[in-house]
């Protein structure tokens, strides 16, 4: 993890099929100040190590690609670090920012983020995760707590061997749970789209009676936000409402009957 502190973390889960160079640049171009300086592949030998972006051409990088298995991952960084990671998987990809430097108002995110399902309708589900909140919603290492001098609060353990022990991720109320790379969990401001709801129905979704706030959106879409400041993400109430809303919509459980249909296919 970066020593300095990302001010959120935003992931659009989008299905496989929409992954070609004109909608990257698109979504490149639309991207609140993201004016990419740096690009990196590592399954393309030459690009491994990062090259100027006004040097690569992404119609050339996609010819490339072709021949190589999923997953396939793509990252551009800006003048100031702030990151795009599109990561490519056989059914659902995803666009992962990481944002360190704000030029714009939180809003103009939010509004990228809606996009991808009024505008487009190609957005399956969206999450914002506050400042560094995904790396420890997803991190296992308690050394890492002591590390950051992070005390390990409503965090379980579960040994490994004798001499060592891991986080239980079930324990965290924002583990990003995930079938066939398609994000399911619990954080502050959420946005599902009509592809998501074979899997949490739109009624289900609707019916959590503690989020500060359910909007409908255009295109049948549904934006939760938990609760009102993304500031406060580690407060005791914040999580307890993370934690229920996780515990409401059966997250894990449904992950957990995806994973075992798909053996008993």
């Amino acid at each position: 993890m970066r020593d300095d502190i990302v001010k959120f973390s935003l992931k659009i889960n989008i299905e496989t099929s929409y992954i070609n160079p004109v909608n990257i640049l698109k979504w490149i171009h639309l991207a609140p100040s993201f004016h990419i300086k740096r690009f990196q592949c590592d399954d393309i030998k030459k690009l491994k190590l990062g090259v100027n972006w006004s040097d690569v051409d992404l119609d050339s990088v996609f010819m490339h690609l072709k021949s190589v298995q999923f997953p396939i991952f793509l990252e551009f960084k800006d003048q100031y670090e702030n990151s795009l990671l599109i990561g490519i998987h056989e059914k659902y990809s995803f666009l992962l920012f990481d944002v360190y430097h704000l030029e714009n108002p939180m809003d103009h995110w939010i509004g990228y983020a809606k996009s991808f399902f009024e505008d487009e309708n190609i957005g399956v589900v969206a999450c914002f995760y506050p400042k560094n909140d995904l790396f420890w919603q997803t991190n296992v290492d308690p050394g890492q707590y002591e590390l950051y001098g992070k005390p390990l609060v409503g965090v379980k353990l579960k040994p490994i061997n004798k001499v060592r022990n891991l986080i239980d991720r079930r324990s965290l109320p924002g583990f990003p749970n995930e079938y066939r790379n398609l994000w399911f969990g619990s954080t502050w401001k959420m946005i599902y789209g009509q592809k998501y709801f074979q899997f949490i129905s739109q009624e289900q979704l609707c019916s959590y009676s503690d989020a500060y706030e359910i909007k409908k959106l255009n295109a049948n879409a549904i934006e939760i936000t938990l609760f009102e400041d993304l500031e406060e993400y580690e407060t005791i109430e914040s999580r307890t409402i993370q934690k229920n809303f996780r515990e409401f919509m059966r997250i894990d459980q449904i992950v957990e009957y995806l994973e075992n249909d798909d053996e008993n296919v």
